[in-house]
C-alpha cells in the first residue's frame, strides 16, 4: 500500500505540483505586464492632456 502511495505522488501530485506553479509564475507575469502597459497608457493619456491645457493656456496669455 505504501508503494501505491508513494508511486501516486510521484507519478501524478509532484508533476502537477510542478506545472501549477509554473502556470501560476507565468500567469502572475502576464497580469503584471498588462497592468504596466495600462499605467504606462494612462500616463501617457495625461501627459497628453496636461501638454494641450498648458499649450492653451500659454496662447490664451499671449
Amino acid at each position: 500500500m505504501t508503494t501505491y502511495i508513494v508511486s501516486f505522488l510521484l507519478i501524478f501530485i509532484l508533476p502537477l505540483t510542478v506545472l501549477t506553479i509554473s502556470w501560476l509564475g507565468r500567469e502572475w507575469h502576464d497580469q503584471r505586464s498588462e497592468v504596466i502597459a495600462t499605467q504606462e497608457r494612462s500616463l501617457a493619456a495625461v501627459t497628453r492632456n496636461m501638454n494641450a491645457t498648458v499649450q492653451h493656456l500659454l496662447m490664451t496669455t499671449n
